[in-house]
């Protein structure tokens, strides 16, 4: 074949691409279990971060730390019922988002339904229990994993709630793609400062906290400056994840003093 043909230079230019596809092919294949494992790693550390016990600048053993301060459960958000003991050691691993994939595992919510803007919501979640000490398992506080909408993006977080299931400990949120410098401030310290005390439900248990431009009293958060849309979405998932669509049948077992809700 002659090398200079249109289809000797045609044939490289198909080889090379091919056996580039392959190559990229196969390190995201190999690659894949250590990305998935650094994914839950970072969770579980922005868990640890929501509970007081763990800052974004602390090198910790954060398996370690997790597994002695923090009890995993996973509720069943359709009837409030903690139904970790249904999956044994698989705990850890479980994914409730892969559930989005299946109808019988997931919920298609209505407009009316969904001020995250989701579309569609699994019926079992992770909850995080932090617990007084390694050999004390009483509740200190209840760390919920929450997601939705942003301006450019799906938002996601943990919101902290003191065992008073009334008033917040911390917020944090571990992936979004909001704008640097505006709604991407959600990561900042400054705006999640502004959360720890506040009332996130009154005493008939309906979620009262606002993110707010004119903010004002302890049920309200000042709304970032020039990212509204950010703002209200971070409200809107809190309002979600907290109601009766989210963990709000197992909070209100949790008020009824229910010993496995």
């Amino acid at each position: 074949m002659n090398k200079d043909s249109l289809a000797n230079t045609f044939f490289i230019a198909l080889s090379l691409c091919l056996l580039c596809s392959a190559v990229v092919s196969l390190a995201a294949v190999g690659l894949k279990p250590i990305q998935d494992r650094n994914k839950a790693l970072d969770r579980k550390k922005n868990v640890l971060i929501a509970a007081g016990l763990a800052k974004k600048s602390d090198s910790v053993d954060v398996e370690k730390l997790f597994s002695k301060m923090i009890d995993d459960r996973i509720i069943d958000l359709d009837t409030g019922s903690d139904v970790t003991a249904e999956y044994g050691e698989k705990v850890a691993s479980f994914d409730p988002e892969a559930g989005l994939q299946d109808p019988t595992k997931s919920k298609v919510l209505k407009p009316d339904e969904d001020p995250a803007v989701l579309k569609k919501r699994e019926n079992r979640a992770h909850l995080y229990i932090v617990k007084t000490s390694e050999s004390d398992s009483t509740p200190v506080m209840y760390v919920f994993p929450m997601r939705g909408r942003g301006l450019w993006s799906t938002m996601k977080g943990f919101l902290a709630v003191n065992s008073d299931l009334r008033t917040a400990s911390a917020v944090t949120f571990y992936e979004d793609g909001e704008t640097p410098g505006l709604g991407g401030e959600i990561n900042s310290e400054a705006f999640q400062s502004l959360w720890p005390g506040k009332v996130v439900f009154d005493d008939k248990g309906e979620v009262v906290l606002r993110v707010s431009k004119s903010a004002s009293g302890d049920r309200e958060i000042a709304s970032l400056s020039g990212a509204t849309i950010t703002s209200v979405g971070v409200q809107k998932m809190v309002q979600f994840w907290l109601g009766s669509d989210g963990f709000g049948k197992y909070i209100e077992q949790l008020r009824k003093g229910s010993p496995n809700p």
